[in-house]
Formats: C-alpha cells, structure tokens, sequence
C-alpha cells in the first residue's frame, strides 16, 4: 500500500513538473491568445532603434519587429527601455522578445534563447579620410602618435585596449561625444559599433569621414527569447523567410544605405 501511495506521489511530482515545464514554454501560445506580441527595444542606437521628430520608435530592429508581428497576424506592442532592463524584463515574462540590436554573446546566451543572427555587426574604425588613407587597419592604428576615441563601459573600448593598447585613448561618455571628437580634429579615429559608422558616413560623408569596409570583430545580433521550442522554431522561419523573399534586403537598403530617414530623425542629434 505504501508502495502504491509512493508511486501516485512520485506521478503526480512529476506531473506537475512537466506541467510547468508545458507552461514555460508556453510563449507563442500567450502572444495569439492576447493578440499582441511584446517586443522589447532601447531606441539610442541608430540605425537600428531611434526615436522620430514626433517620438515615434523607428529604425532597422522598429521596422523588423512590424514584419514579426504581420507574419504572426497580431498587434505590436513595443516596449522600449534602457539597454541594462531588456533581459530581466524578458526574465520576468514582461516582454515575449527583444529585438535591440543585442548581441548573441556566450554570456547573454546563459540567460536566455537566441534565434539569428538578423543582422552581423561589429567594431569598425571611422576616420578622415587623410587618416583612413593613410592608415587602413586596426594594427595600423596602435602607434603612441596616435589618439582614438572610444565610448566607456563599452565593447569598443575593450577592443582597444585588447588590440591597439600602445595608442592614446580618448574616453568618451557615449559614441556622438566620440563622432564630434573625430570631427572636431581631436581624436584620429572613433572606433563604435558599425552601424553606428555607416549612419555617419551616410550624413558626415561630405566632411570626409570614412570607414573600414567591414567590422574587424564578429558580433552576431539576435533576437532573444523565454523557453519555447514553438516559437524558436518559428523565428528561424520567419528569418529564413526574410531572407529568401528579400524583403531582409530592402531594409538593409532603407537603413544602411539610404539617408533619407535621417531627415526623420529626433531633433537635437548629432547622430
């Protein structure tokens, strides 16, 4: 008898533990049943996520995440926040993903679910163009004559101090400071995420900035997610899809190499 009261407790545990299991996972189900999908985003990091003139989101990752939202025929429900709040939110169930130009690091990757990458960024060098000409890789840059901009508290300055640490480091607080340093003549280079470069160029090109044709460190961008295989495997779809239709393309085209948008962008910005 007590063997038989053991076995029915020992199932229910571990119906209750699948239970919970089946819950957690319950994501996409959550998204249809509310009709609305809940995107996570910081929009401080054009091209991929800025505010307009009339504080709307845009940007690569804005337009990315309408796309998401059509494919699973609901409503878009953005939710931007500062960079450090993204993964406790997604954490605690207050978003479904976040799609914010998060890269797909082995640290975040212990934390949570990656589908992509979307998008494979970097650290690029921007420079004068007397200064690109002249020196055309980052090895070439790690002379003591020469000063190099870099925002603090980010990958771009650890990647110089791992890879030009005889150069002078400027510190800036964030990339613009490090763009108007360049600009100003104070600084050689900017090195800064990628995008971040070719959105310079696109509207400082015509003062002579230039950039490395593509970035010298890989960083895969993602969109993160809660546990579940249903919605795993549908984003890997959807960005196959993407791809394949070529509608990937046209909004590489809309935000890396057209500046139109630029013109929409929130007043009072450097960049």
């Amino acid at each position: 008898m007590r063997r038989i009261i053991f076995t029915w407790l020992l199932l229910a545990a571990l119906m209750a533990a699948l239970a919970g299991a089946a819950q957690a996972g319950e994501i996409m189900k959550g998204i249809l049943e509310r009709g609305e999908v809940r995107v996570g985003t910081t929009p401080d990091n054009p091209p991929l996520s800025l505010r307009s003139k009339d504080d709307k989101l845009m940007g690569y990752d804005i337009d990315l995440a309408a796309l998401l939202a059509d494919a699973l025929g609901v409503k878009l429900r953005l939710v931007p926040m500062p960079h450090p709040e993204l993964l406790p939110a997604l954490a605690q169930g207050k978003l479904d993903l976040i799609i914010s130009g998060l890269t797909m690091s082995a640290q975040r990757n212990t934390r949570c679910l990656f589908v992509g990458p979307y998008l494979v960024s970097g650290q690029s060098l921007l420079a004068r163009l007397e200064t690109a000409h002249r020196l055309t890789t980052p090895s070439d840059f790690n002379q003591p004559e020469v000063i190099i901009a870099a925002a603090k508290d980010t990958t771009s300055l650890a990647a110089v101090r791992e890879l030009m640490p005889q150069a002078q480091i400027l510190e800036v607080d964030d990339q613009e400071l490090g763009l108007r340093a360049v600009l100003e003549n104070k600084a050689h280079v900017l090195v800064a995420e990628h995008a971040f470069c070719v959105v310079a160029v696109l509207r400082f090109g015509e003062q002579g900035l230039s950039l490395l044709d593509k970035p010298f460190t890989f960083e895969p961008l993602g969109i993160a997610l809660g546990e579940d295989v249903h919605l795993v495997n549908w984003l890997e779809n959807f960005l196959l899809t993407l791809r394949g239709t070529g509608r990937q393309e046209l909004l590489n085209q809309r935000w890396f190499k057209d500046a139109g948008w630029l013109k929409e962008m929130e007043a009072n910005r450097l960049l």
